[in-house]
């Protein structure tokens, strides 16, 4: 089975929502206190409208799929907070079923070239440390900038900023 990775197509919304759900559920909700029941119709607003936007703003979104499905998507471009980076990785999911096989690194590479550029922008990525994407994100070479306790969904937890300084690979 061979994984295609290609920029994302406003026609992917409904698979990304199914992506983005199936992931959150598996990883965030057990975080949480109180978790709600997802929102099929905003989520689906929210990437179409996000995919409609990616057309013209300086904005990456990439989907993988496997045997004519998506089974992840990443997007990223201009930092939400410049004082971290130039530019960010806002979301990368994969579906559970799917993880470990490499999906994820297979998303990344290509993303971070076309939002760092040649000249390797300084990027960073916000997280929650209790989740297993820290270790994703340092086996890429990130390096933890801030550790900082949050509540999440009613239950503590702590966000974490990974960065990669300009010029230092991903």
């Amino acid at each position: 089975m061979s994984t295609v990775v290609r920029r994302a197509r406003e026609s992917d919304v409904d698979a990304i929502v199914r992506v983005h759900i199936d992931s959150t559920q598996e990883a965030y909700a057990p975080l949480a206190k109180s978790w709600p029941e997802p929102d099929w119709e905003a989520r689906r607003a929210h990437w179409a409208s996000r995919l409609a936007a990616s057309q013209s703003e300086n904005r990456t979104d990439f989907v993988a799929e496997l045997e004519g499905s998506v089974v992840g998507f990443i997007s990223g471009g201009e930092a939400r907070q410049p004082s971290l980076g130039e530019v960010e990785i806002y979301v990368i999911h994969v579906r559970p079923q799917h993880r470990g096989a490499g999906i994820g690194g297979q998303l990344w590479s290509p993303a971070c070239e076309r939002i760092r550029g040649e000249d390797l922008k300084a990027m960073y990525v916000a997280t929650l440390g209790e989740l297993r994407c820290c270790a994703f994100y340092e086996r890429h070479g990130g390096v933890v900038a801030s550790r900082s306790p949050r509540v999440f969904h009613g239950a503590p937890a702590t966000e974490v900023i990974y960065q990669w300084p300009p010029g230092c690979p991903h």
